[in-house]
This record gives structure tokens, C-alpha cells and sequence, in this order.
């Protein structure tokens, strides 16, 4: 998969529903909502810092990331909802698993943020 492709190579996986358009759906959700998730972690250390700035920042930018993650999640439901996708995926439970990991760490960041503004007065 990670390898050069040859038509012979990708017939069977077709076959079972993963093609190109699914791989690069899967490869940036996990590009972009780990990206997201790095930006939330740097946030929860901007505020620490007490940089709530930079650690607005940071969450912007993150949120911007899960977004465009989102939407190859769409674009891969669409494929379910129209029978490209007839079974699941290792690659695609792990992008899943990204996007859970993101949004876990943005609320967690948002938590940790608030409680630093709190701690520091702010």
C-alpha cells in the first residue's frame, strides 16, 4: 500500500471497496487531525506559559485543521452511502481513531485554557 502501485496490485483491493480516492480521504484525515491535535497540545502548553494569545491562536488554527479533516470524513461517508465502501478498513479505523483523538484533545485544551486564564487571574 505504502509502496509503488501497479494496476494488478490495486484490482483486488478495489474489489473489496478500498481505492485511491478512499486512501487519500484516510491519509489526510490523519495528516490534518493529527496536525489539529499537535496544535491543541502546543495551545495547553501556550497557556501554561500564560501565553492565552498564542494559545487562542494555536485553537484556532487547530479547529481550522479538524475542519478540513472533517471533510474527508464526509467525502468517505458519501462512499459508504453510495456502496464504494462496502467494508471496513484498517486505515480507516485508524484515521477514526485520529479524529477522536483530536476532538478529545480539543476539549481537553479548551478545559485546560479556561483553567489557566482561571488560576492566572485572566
Amino acid at each position: 500500500m505504502f509502496g509503488k502501485k501497479n494496476n494488478t496490485a490495486s484490482a483486488p483491493a478495489a474489489a473489496k471497496g478500498m481505492n485511491e480516492e478512499l486512501e487519500i480521504a484516510c491519509f489526510q484525515i490523519i495528516s490534518h487531525a493529527g496536525t489539529a491535535r499537535s496544535q491543541f497540545i502546543m495551545a495547553i502548553d501556550a497557556a501554561e506559559k500564560g501565553d492565552f494569545e498564542k494559545a487562542e491562536e494555536l485553537m484556532r488554527q487547530g479547529a481550522e485543521e479538524y475542519t478540513i479533516s472533517n471533510r474527508s470524513h464526509h467525502q468517505i461517508v458519501q462512499m459508504e452511502e453510495t456502496g464504494v465502501l462496502r467494508e471496513p478498513h484498517l486505515l480507516l479505523v485508524h484515521c477514526e481513531d485520529q479524529m477522536m483523538s483530536a476532538e478529545a484533545f480539543k476539549v481537553m485544551a479548551e478545559k485546560f485554557i479556561a483553567l489557566y486564564k482561571e488560576v492566572r487571574g485572566v
